[in-house]
């Protein structure tokens, strides 16, 4: 398995375990912490623009995307509920909220953290996506 094909695997299957993840650590109340020393560019449209330390791509993340970025800035460590909480007031000052439901407006969040884990820029609780890649890893070499 090369380049492409490498990280289409593991971001399926990494996808499915961090989702437990996520859920896991927003029942026990696990922190989901911005790692430091990422430069980024914010847009005027709300656009939050980086490199992913994972794929060693540039990455454009779209305005919701930015408000997450933004929230986690400025906490360092949140819980995934004030995250959400963070999330939501942030789109209805926006003038956003509205059109979404909760649930949509959870999904929305657990897609987004799920991204940012992917790439690298957050850990939830004491778990990195490095700990994730080099289990899979093992994983493929004892198959």
């Amino acid at each position: 398995m090369k380049g492409k094909d490498a990280i289409e695997y593991i971001a399926e299957n990494v996808k499915k375990d961090t989702e437990r993840i996520i859920r896991d650590s927003a029942a026990k109340n696990a922190e989901i912490c911005l790692l430091e020393g990422f430069l980024m560019r914010y847009e005027e449209d709300g656009r939050v623009i980086s490199y992913s330390p994972v794929t060693g791509r540039v990455v454009v993340m779209n305005p919701t995307m930015g408000i997450i970025v933004r929230i986690l800035k400025n906490h360092k460590c949140i819980r995934y509920m004030d995250l959400l909480s963070g999330f939501a007031a942030e789109l209805k000052a926006a003038g956003m909220t509205d059109k979404m439901g909760e649930r949509i407006l959870s999904e929305d969040l657990l897609n987004a953290v799920n991204f940012l884990f992917l790439h690298g820029y957050i850990n939830i609780g004491k778990i990195s996506i490095v700990e994730l890649l080099e289990e899979y890893a093992k994983m493929k070499i004892s198959r």
